[in-house]
């Protein structure tokens, strides 16, 4: 396989928890979940998309998809993310969001948890994603008819999201039924969603936002042309065929004849 597709699956395979990507560091920002970052990357993009829930949690799926230029990448990709929903390689993400809701609670003095998490990856059209799926509790706050969101990206000393990367996007969707009543300036909102296409950078209190149920959706131009929302999680990737025969406590998917597949792993924290 590529020496570049090899070096950049073993940095984000093979971390101990000490070198984990914290977000801290990816995402920006200091603060007390900031530490090394891997160096070597040809990760294509990584998508943030966060769904939340008119209770106030939130549920994050987070992408990070790979150019597989031949077979050899591709059986490559296929055992390290088989290893990956396993639990038996990380990619730092989990610990990292573990951390910043640790520190969201004490800026906020509202108890949070990462709870729900799900492994998953996708190989399809020469493209491979690793996939981490989690509920982060209490993210938002519940007000009446409207949903706030906005501390719990607070630390006690700034930010834990101080910037996106060239390759990195957010997506921030409310739940049905809700509307936008206020938005951080010049950010696109679509069918309700707001999008953050990275580079850029976010100060203390600017993921601020206000949904209200039955309230009309705001829609503004997009700050970049659509490439399809991520809200459709692992199916973003394209085409699957079941799991992998060795991941453990998945469950069998069926899709196009023909496609990769895809292995899961759920887990209740």
């Amino acid at each position: 396989m590529s020496p570049r597709v090899l070096a950049a699956l073993l940095a984000l395979l093979l971390l101990v928890p000490a070198a984990t990507p914290a977000v801290g560091a990816t995402l920006g920002g200091g603060g007390p979940v900031a530490q090394t970052t891997p160096t070597t990357s040809v990760t294509e993009n990584t998508t943030f998309y966060l769904q939340i829930r008119a209770n106030g949690d939130a549920r994050w799926t987070i992408t990070d998809t790979y150019a597989l230029e031949d077979e050899n990448d591709t059986r490559a990709f296929e055992d390290l993310a088989t290893a990956y929903v396993e639990g038996e390689r990380e990619v730092g993400w989990e610990q990292s969001f573990r951390r910043a809701s640790t520190a969201a609670s004490e800026a906020t003095g509202r108890q949070m948890n990462v709870t729900s998490v799900r492994r998953d990856y996708v190989v399809s059209e020469g493209k491979g994603t690793i996939v981490l799926e989690f509920t982060w509790t209490n993210f938002a706050t519940v007000e009446g008819d409207r949903l706030v969101v906005g501390d719990a990206f607070n630390t006690t000393d700034g930010t834990w999201l101080g910037h996106l990367t060239e390759e990195q996007r957010l997506v921030i969707s409310p739940p049905t039924g809700y509307g936008v009543l206020s938005s951080p300036p010049l950010t696109a909102v679509e069918g309700g969603e707001l999008r953050f296409e990275g580079p850029r950078t976010f100060e203390p209190g600017y993921l601020r936002i206000v949904y209200a149920g039955d309230a009309p959706t705001t829609t503004t131009a997009p700050e970049t042309p659509d490439d399809g929302p991520v809200r459709r999680r692992v199916a973003l990737a394209g085409r699957r065929r079941g799991a992998h025969p060795r991941a453990r406590r998945g469950r069998r998917l069926h899709g196009q004849a023909g496609s990769r597949p895809a292995g899961r792993k759920d887990e209740r924290r």
